[in-house]
Order: structure tokens, then C-alpha cells, then sequence
């Protein structure tokens, strides 16, 4: 009985390796009242990444790169909190916030007016990142991102920008920056 226990305890770090640190927060607030929540899977990032969608003007070569990022990510989900100063989304913030392992990395932190824009990243050994972290915090919301999969920032911000997605373009100056 000692092995067993002993040999469930060595595993139990595989287990949960692929696991995106805010997957209780998820599951603590999808589905309920005064919460959007978004999951995108692999297969829709593949079923994207295959589609022959035809744009016009000059971001169809943007969507096109974009495509070939999207083979990389294995989801994306969004969880919005509208009302950012409501007792529930004040909750959610703090919750956020204090569920983030102290092993991310702060890439960056963007304040504009009433506008906090944060970017965290799970960077594995070989420094490929896992996943990535965006939390946005406003006036009127308070928003958090999960990217996970194969992730550099240029396919982030591809797929950001060929999505449309809130916030996204904020990566695009880290970039211009570099």
C-alpha cells in the first residue's frame, strides 16, 4: 500500500504537466451570471488553420501567417467579468491574481488612463513558452486570456491581430520595440 502511495505521488506532476495554471478559475466562474466566457480548441484553430477563407485588401497576408501560427496553439479561452467595479468582478480580479504561479514571467505591463494590460508567460526549459497570460483590467471590465500550445509573441500577435482581439495590438509595439 506504501508503494502505491508513494508511486501515485511521484506521478502526480505528470499529471497535471499541459494543465494551464488557471483552469480552476475557469471552472469557478465559466457559465456564470455576469461572466462571457470563450473556448476555442485545437480542432478550430486547425479547422482555420485548413480553411481557403479569401480576404480582400492588404490583411490577407496577415491572415494567411496567421493560419500557419494557429497549427501551434492547442486553445484559446477568454473569460470577461463586465462591471469591473462590482463586488464580483473586484472577486474574480483578486482570485486572477492571486492564482498565478509565482514561476510566470511578467513580459509586460501596459497602464493607460484607468487601463492595466498585463502579459504573463509559463516558459518551458528549452524556452518555448506554454502559455501565456493576458489580464485586462478597466473601468468597465476585467478580462483574462489563455493562450496555450507552441507559443512565440509573433504568433500571438498574428493571430491577435487577424482575430481582431481587444488588447493584442499591445504586443504589437513590444515587437517594434525589439
Amino acid at each position: 500500500m506504501k508503494k502505491i502511495i508513494i508511486l501515485l505521488i511521484a506521478l502526480t506532476p505528470l499529471l497535471t504537466t499541459g494543465q494551464s495554471a488557471m483552469d480552476g478559475i475557469f471552472k469557478k466562474y465559466s457559465g456564470n451570471d455576469g461572466f462571457t466566457t470563450v473556448n476555442i480548441g485545437p480542432e478550430m484553430f486547425q479547422l482555420l488553420a485548413n480553411s481557403n477563407i479569401q480576404l480582400e485588401g492588404d490583411g490577407s497576408e496577415e491572415f494567411t501567417e496567421a493560419q500557419k501560427a494557429m497549427t501551434k496553439l492547442s486553445s484559446l479561452r477568454i473569460l470577461t467579468c463586465e462591471g469591473a467595479s462590482s463586488d464580483l468582478c473586484l472577486r474574480f480580479k483578486k482570485d486572477v491574481t492571486s492564482s498565478v504561479p509565482d514561476n510566470y514571467l511578467e513580459m509586460m505591463t501596459v497602464k493607460e488612463g484607468d487601463s492595466d494590460v498585463k502579459f504573463l508567460a509559463r516558459q518551458e526549459n528549452d524556452g518555448t513558452i506554454s502559455e501565456l497570460l493576458m489580464l485586462v483590467i478597466d473601468t468597465q471590465d476585467v478580462v483574462l486570456m489563455s493562450f496555450t500550445g507552441e507559443i512565440d509573441m509573433n504568433t500571438i500577435t498574428k493571430i491577435g491581430s487577424a482575430m481582431q482581439l481587444n488588447g493584442m495590438d499591445t504586443l504589437e509595439n513590444v515587437e517594434e520595440e525589439e
